[in-house]
Formats: C-alpha cells, sequence, structure tokens
C-alpha cells in the first residue's frame, strides 16, 4: 500500500500541474477583443472606452475629449487595471 502511495501520489501532482499548464495557456491565447480600462482619477474607478486585443503588443490607448491620452489595460478590480492590453489591428 505505501509503494502504490509513493507512486500515485508523484503521478499525481504532475498530471494536474501539466493540466493547469495547458488551461493557463489556452487562457492567454484568446483572440477575442476585451474591454480596455484607464483609471479615472475624478471618479476613483475604472473606466472602459473602448476594446483592444487579448495580446501583448502596441499598446492599446485612447484620447479623451480633452486631448489626454491613455493607456489602456485590463481591470484586476473595481479600482484596479493594470495589465497593458494591445491595440485591435486595423
Amino acid at each position: 500500500m505505501k509503494k502504490l502511495r509513493k507512486v500515485l501520489l508523484p503521478v499525481a501532482i504532475i498530471l494536474i500541474g501539466a493540466g493547469a499548464a495547458f488551461a493557463t495557456n489556452a487562457v492567454k491565447s484568446t483572440d477575442e477583443p476585451v474591454d480596455g480600462y484607464y483609471f479615472d482619477n475624478t471618479s476613483k474607478k475604472c473606466i472602459t472606452p473602448k476594446q483592444c486585443d487579448n495580446v501583448e503588443g502596441n499598446t492599446c490607448t485612447w484620447v479623451d475629449a480633452s486631448g489626454s491620452i491613455h493607456n489602456l489595460c485590463r481591470r484586476t478590480s473595481e479600482t484596479m487595471c493594470t495589465v497593458r492590453l494591445a491595440k485591435l489591428p486595423d
């Protein structure tokens, strides 16, 4: 019984790790556009003006009415948007 446990436990850990790696890679490689957010200092919240690409590349930006340029990011919470997104291809 101990011998079986010594063999099955490492095999189970390796299989779980491999499954997690494939799942993470599948999430990262999605080609669907995502909402881009910037932190608005007035409302203290992340605001989404447009969609961006979900891959690394040229930074997705948005120009507001006053001419300020905002780098758009992925929202991690209502008050945090940190991971920069890429602009959608033309």
